[in-house]
């Protein structure tokens, strides 16, 4: 390097760095105020109103999030948790919310928990998740849950106990896509059928851990549904998550891409004017001869499953109830 030059760069200002945090805040200020939103929908909601402090241009930016989670941790202060949730829900712009989720303790706090579901309703909510815990008095579900047009998935349930679901005597998913229910009880057959038939274009169905105690039947059918997924929860920290009432599932008219059992056959399950499933996978223990039968009219229905995982030891003991079964046994195509 010659000497002119060597001046030149001396002469040349150099950036600070307050300078060079001003070029940052100013490139991501060019982000534009839509595509600084949808970054901060990706973060959790604490950490997204948390940037409010960054600079004057963040103070109101988390407010026009569309993702919004809520997750009350048992280190957290009761208080300060409500307190927080209210104030997003009170403080955030009009905008629509695509995702909803809730996980907290009800306690004696179920009027309150109600509104905020009522508000993401209010904000046309597209997936709406809720995990409740700790339910000391009866938490319903505002109607307008039920009725919601913009919901394309939804999520209920509990995270250790059975929650006992309170269904509306009309429901209409008319774009619910994906339902989820995980350890939820109705209260009888009416509930469970009104749920179920209350969603036109149901694609998928998560059926976790639920309680059949006051169900004796169960139709599940639909054109459009597409994945079926059946879990019957055993015994958690001495919890009984099932109950030997023989509820009847009836699987009708439906054409299955994937269909996934697990349990211990607790319930009949059958399919009826259906095609079957392409891709199935069971997994049970069979005790007794009566889980036996159970088995093989449950296989029965799946003669034109082109992918079936079962253990072994399922088939030898189905099979080794009686010839007959032998004999009327479906014969896979694939």
């Amino acid at each position: 390097m010659d000497l002119s030059s060597a001046i030149h760069d001396a002469e040349r200002p150099k950036l600070s760095i307050i300078d060079k945090i001003d070029e940052d805040e100013c490139s991501i200020t060019d982000l534009g105020d839509a595509l600084l939103g949808l970054i901060l929908s990706y973060l959790p909601t604490k950490d997204a109103v948390k940037t409010s402090v960054l600079a004057k241009i963040w103070q109101h930016q988390w407010m026009s999030i569309s993702n919004l989670e809520f997750r009350e941790e048992a280190q957290d202060d009761r208080a300060l948790f409500v307190n927080f949730v209210e104030r997003v829900l009170l403080l955030r712009e009009s905008s629509a919310i695509t995702k909803f989720f809730l996980e907290c303790g009800v306690r004696y706090d179920s009027s309150r928990i109600s509104s905020w579901v009522s508000t993401a309703v209010k904000h046309k909510v597209q997936e709406l998740d809720l995990c409740f815990r700790e339910i000391r008095e009866p938490l319903v579900l505002p109607r307008c849950v039920f009725t919601c047009k913009s919901l394309l998935q939804l999520k209920i349930g509990q995270l250790n106990e059975i929650y006992d679901l309170k269904v509306p005597s009309s429901v209409c998913f008319s774009s619910l896509k994906i339902l989820t229910l995980r350890r939820v009880r109705f209260p009888d057959d009416y509930s469970a059928k009104t749920l179920l038939s209350g969603c036109p274009v149901l694609e998928e169905l998560n059926l976790i851990g639920c309680c059949w105690d006051n169900v004796k039947a169960v139709c599940i059918s639909g054109s459009r549904l597409k994945n079926l997924t059946i879990k019957e929860m055993c015994i958690k920290n001495g919890i009984c998550y099932h109950h030997n009432v023989d509820t009847e599932f009836v699987i009708c008219g439906v054409k299955l891409e994937y269909f996934c059992y697990s349990g211990s056959l607790n319930h009949n399950y059958g399919f009826s004017h259906s095609s079957s499933a392409v891709n199935v996978s069971i997994e049970t223990e069979l005790r007794d001869w009566i889980l036996h039968h159970r088995a093989f009219k449950l296989l029965m229905g799946l003669s034109y499953t082109k992918s079936l995982h079962v253990c072994l030891c399922v088939l030898v003991q189905v099979l080794s109830v009686s010839r007959e079964m032998f004999s009327r046994l479906p014969v896979f195509s694939h």
